[in-house]
């Protein structure tokens, strides 16, 4: 097992050389030094990963419908991913400026990225790159501090699990089309997934259960990371170089992968944790949004404060609470 995982890891960290594109906006960080840290990391990086929804290998002009913080523990060797519903409704800094507007200064934490990204019809203002005022979005809102940040369009997915041969992944409900009442779109049970319907999978919006898709996301993370760590994947190297390339941009420096894919070399399936903002915590509402001089559906918390503690709690290493034996 675990030479068989190292032999992964080298295999992608190759991808990732060759693959990875710097961001335009973010200056080359300077070479970690060693710690005392397995793999010559930090004790801890949290990197915050966005994937647009954007079909092409552009960055502005996009929202960012998968919102996951990692936070990577090279002392204690583990990951947690907390998955972020792309609704919520937040304090965005900077918006009202961007509406010309002051009073305005909240929307869903998606459109954080587009705000940052992008300049009004006929305008000057610009607040930041999109994943910047991501970053200081959830730091105003919960606190959360962001060390690295990656980039990835939609398109990825697809091609990735592809190179991979598909995915497999246990579906625990059903999922309901949209528009055709009563039409399973994917059945309750064990499914196998191309790229095309991974895609799918992992951006369909159920009427039924729309808080659920954060979910989904993680079980197709799952599933990737399972199918990327079997010998099947020696042969598909250039499918996975392909399928990187041109559509990821990060702040990483080029040893900080490198001390990533030598910790993810050394964990196993249960030493990464997939976490969310809990259901109960907020609630579906619309609210009024002058802009539009119409009503926009959103999530908001029950009790003020409750999110924070329990990005607080992550951010220490402290959720979820361990299961007991």
């Amino acid at each position: 097992m675990i030479q068989k995982k190292r032999l992964a890891g080298i295999l992608c960290l190759i991808v990732f050389a060759f693959s990875v594109q710097a961001s335009p906006d973010v200056h080359a960080a300077p070479a970690p030094q060693p710690g005392s840290a397995i793999c010559n990391g930090p004790d801890l990086m949290t990197i915050l990963v966005l994937g647009t929804d954007n079909r092409y290998n552009v960055y502005n002009r996009a929202n960012s419908d998968v919102i996951m913080v990692y936070r990577v523990d090279f002392q204690e060797p583990g990951v947690t991913v907390m998955g972020i519903p792309r609704d919520t409704w937040v304090e965005i800094p900077g918006i009202g400026q961007y509406y010309g507007n002051t009073q305005i200064t909240h929307y869903k934490v998606n459109s954080a990225y587009f705000f940052g990204g992008e300049l009004p019809p006929g305008g000057e203002f610009k607040v930041m790159s999109g994943a910047d005022l991501m970053k200081e979005t959830l730091k105003v809102n919960w606190g959360l501090d962001i060390d690295h940040t990656m980039v990835v369009n939609m398109s990825i997915f697809k091609y990735m699990v592809n190179a991979v041969g598909g995915v497999k992944v246990q579906n625990p409900y059903p999922i309901y089309s949209k528009n055709q009442p009563g039409k399973v779109m994917f059945k309750a049970g064990g499914l196998y997934l191309d790229g095309q319907r991974a895609q799918l999978y992992g951006r369909y919006r159920d009427p039924s259960n729309k808080l659920d898709r954060v979910d989904r996301q993680s079980i197709l993370l799952n599933g990737i990371w399972e199918a990327v760590f079997t010998p099947a994947v020696v042969p598909r190297i250039p499918g996975l170089i392909a399928a990187f390339r041109g559509n990821m941009v990060t702040d990483l420096h080029l040893a900080q992968i490198s001390q990533l894919l030598c910790l993810t070399s050394r964990l196993d399936k249960s030493d990464i944790v997939y976490t969310r903002i809990p259901k109960d915590m907020i609630i579906n509402r619309m609210t009024y949004f002058p802009p539009y001089d119409g009503y926009v559906f959103n999530f908001v918390e029950k009790e003020e404060g409750s999110i924070r503690e329990i990005m607080t709690q992550f951010q220490e290493g402290n959720y979820p609470p361990a299961q007991e034996e």
